[in-house]
């Protein structure tokens, strides 16, 4: 019996054979094409990882960009906090000198201008409510603080604060030391002067009730 398988046409033997061939092609297409999935999978995932490791590097890069702002911050709020006390405890001792120094100009002035003890505080007092501190110097009403205390101590009223001033001896007659000043008015004298009424009526009763008399005061202003 003759075997068939082995007398096939030539043309079909030769068509089997591409076949095989071409299915050899195929498989290895096929590899190919798995390779270059895998590459382009591959790929994908390193420039995923790629772009991953770019934005953690700028969150970082933020992130250490934030840190300094931070410790700028903080180092710049606790300069500002020694700033500030330094400030302050510098406008607090040039405050303090400030108030020396115009004291000590009131004390020098009240005492060149002989004035009474009893009179120093008062008037002390009055002349430091009056006193301000400009470009280093203290000055009252724009002048010097001594200019302007010798300039009041030499006047009609001030001059009666000091020793022997207005004064012909306690024997004198007709000398009650009692002038009213004539720039006293009434509006001084109850406002805007009170103060100073009230230290005079203290310090000095008698010149007092001769000014309330003389501005046609109540005598209830009288002591």
């Amino acid at each position: 019996m003759t075997d068939n398988t082995e007398k096939l046409d030539p043309k079909l033997a030769e068509a089997l054979a591409t076949i095989e061939s071409l299915k050899e092609s195929v498989t290895k297409l096929e590899g190919f094409n798995s390779v270059l999935k895998q590459e382009n999978k591959d790929f994908k995932s390193a420039a995923q990882t790629a772009e991953q490791a770019r934005e953690a590097a700028a969150e970082e890069a933020e992130r250490a960009n934030g840190d300094v702002a931070a410790i700028e911050k903080r180092l710049t709020d606790k300069f500002q906090k020694e700033i500030d006390k330094l400030t302050s405890e510098r406008d607090t001792l040039s405050g303090d000198l400030r108030t020396i120094r115009v004291d000590n100009e009131i004390t020098r002035a009240l005492a060149e201008g002989n004035v009474f003890e009893h009179q120093l505080e008062p008037l002390s007092y009055m002349f430091k409510a009056k006193a301000k501190y400009e470009n280093g110097a203290a000055t009252i009403d724009g002048k010097p603080v001594g200019e302007f205390i010798s300039a009041y101590l030499g006047g009609e009223v001030g001059s009666n604060f000091r020793r022997g001033t207005n004064n012909s001896g306690a024997g004198a007659s007709g000398n009650t030391n009692t002038t009213v000043p004539s720039k006293w008015t009434k509006e001084e004298f109850l406002g805007t002067r009170s103060r100073e009424a009230q230290l005079l009526a203290r310090d000095n009763p008698t010149e007092h009730n001769a000014i309330v008399s003389q501005l046609g005061l109540p005598d209830s202003l009288k002591v």
